[in-house]
């Protein structure tokens, strides 16, 4: 199928885009975002929706970020879309807030891109991941030791408001599309560098999964997902079923049932990250011992405590 006509069919059959509404895609001047640009150009017309481009230049490359910046605002123009762009200093930001350089860089985009599409009433964000980036995370995340709700991944749409068309679009059908239009995309040399876990899984670890066990490890993976989507869904609907913060009540649920309400009583209260299965079970003993008084850290400064036969969630 022409992938044009692959993604319109991805785009209206998982209801991503609203008729009449604006579209923000990120715009990194790569393959999958420069494909994806093109082909929702073209269907802003018969979809019935506008589209604006925005882009981050990271100032991690120099000159070679500069270069990308003036590639995408071009590309732009010769589409007629919208092209807004900022420059920032990762590297300096990630040095203040103790991050590394790729997490840094990720947080920066979303928060601007979320900024953005807020400032012109855009609903809907566009990001290229694409189904080697979908296999590239369950295998990171099977890696770190991830539950089922890990297993999922990365979903065609998200409650706010962030779609990812590409996702059922392997990168060589993407690299084959720039190609066929001459959209010559750019290049991140950074993607070639085995310093990011990410690039040694798609550059080492995939590559040699594919040769020596599985010629179709994407396809397996993706399925794993899809497949520990419904498994997650399940869960999901008898944790609510189930919801309380008793610990009298919560010390008679089995492993898993029990860490999807603790995981849904740490979301309620904010937390969006997964939480690793150590402090799930550190929390676990302390209910069936009922030790009131008991406080199990979690990351990024969230606690449970028992008291009062309740599990009670903090954060800061």
């Amino acid at each position: 199928m022409d992938l044009k006509l692959q993604i319109r069919k991805t785009i209206v059959e998982h209801e991503l885009i609203k008729e009449g509404s604006n579209v923000v895609i990120g715009l990194s001047g790569g393959p999958d975002s420069v494909c994806l640009l093109s082909i929702l150009s073209e269907l802003q017309r018969p979809l019935h929706f506008k589209l604006f481009a925005f882009h981050v230049n990271h100032g991690i490359r120099g000159a070679e970020a500069d270069a990308d910046e003036k590639y995408a605002k071009k590309l732009c123009e010769s589409l007629n879309v919208p092209f807004t762009s900022i420059k920032v200093d990762i590297p300096k930001m990630a040095f203040k807030q103790n991050k590394t350089e790729e997490e840094m860089g990720r947080i920066v985009r979303h928060t601007e891109l979320r900024n953005f599409a807020d400032e012109i009433g855009a609903e809907t964000i566009a990001l290229a991941h694409n189904k080697n980036d979908q296999a590239e995370t369950v295998l990171m995340r099977i890696l770190r030791g991830t539950g089922v709700h890990g297993l999922c991944g990365m979903d065609f749409k998200r409650p706010d408001g962030i779609i990812r068309p590409l996702l059922g679009t392997s990168r060589a059908e993407i690299e084959e599309y720039c190609k066929e239009k001459a959209l010559k995309p750019r290049i991140d040399k950074t993607n070639s560098e085995l310093d990011y876990t990410r690039n040694k899984i798609r550059l080492e670890l995939l590559p040699m999964l594919e040769d020596e066990f599985n010629p179709a490890i994407l396809d397996a993976l993706v399925r794993l997902s899809e497949s520990a989507k419904d498994d997650d869904s399940a869960l999901n609907l008898l944790a609510d079923e189930y919801m309380t913060n008793s610990v009298k009540q919560l010390a008679k649920m089995d492993d898993a049932l029990f860490a999807r309400v603790i995981y849904k009583l740490f979301k309620d209260e904010g937390l969006t990250e997964d939480i690793s299965s150590v402090h799930i079970n550190a929390l676990r003993k302390a209910v069936l011992k009922n030790v009131g008084g008991k406080v199990i850290e979690f990351p990024n400064k969230y606690r449970a405590e028992i008291s009062g036969g309740k599990v009670k969630i903090y954060h800061g």
